[in-house]
């Protein structure tokens, strides 16, 4: 269920599994701690609601801050990646994170304007012919 394009409170999420796409408010969203990697390490996830018409859920993990740069820039999974990082920022500082979560340090990569503006130059949408 990629993302289709984030503003500052709303995400497009379009579901692969039936086709629906969705606009969600990010109030209904919050960044969670998956602590089921490997030796213990966090990863931060944002647990996507079901989809209204088929159920499947998404889960959005966010890169770390060392994550390595992609090594296909201008892709759809780099460009999908970029929208991911700056959903969970967005969560962050909306104070959308879980609970459970609240006072770890999330360790997230933060895309920065210059970049964003350099892939998404009419603003965070991926446009209509970019595959998965």
């Amino acid at each position: 269920m990629p993302i289709q394009s984030l503003t500052r409170n709303r995400v497009l999420q379009h579901c692969i599994a039936c086709g629906e796409s969705r606009d969600l408010d990010l109030e209904q969203l919050e960044v969670g701690i998956f602590d089921g990697e490997p030796e213990g390490a966090a990863a931060t996830v944002v647990t996507m609601p079901p989809c209204s018409r088929c159920a499947s859920v998404e889960f959005l993990i966010g890169s770390s801050a060392s994550a390595p740069e992609d090594p296909q820039p201008g892709s759809y999974g780099h460009l999908h990646r970029l929208l991911v990082d700056r959903l969970h920022a967005d969560l962050i500082d909306l104070g959308r994170v879980a609970p459970d979560s609240q006072g770890r340090e999330l360790r997230l990569r933060r895309p920065g304007t210059s970049e964003l503006e350099r892939w998404f130059p009419n603003g965070l949408v991926i446009e209509p012919g970019t595959s998965p």
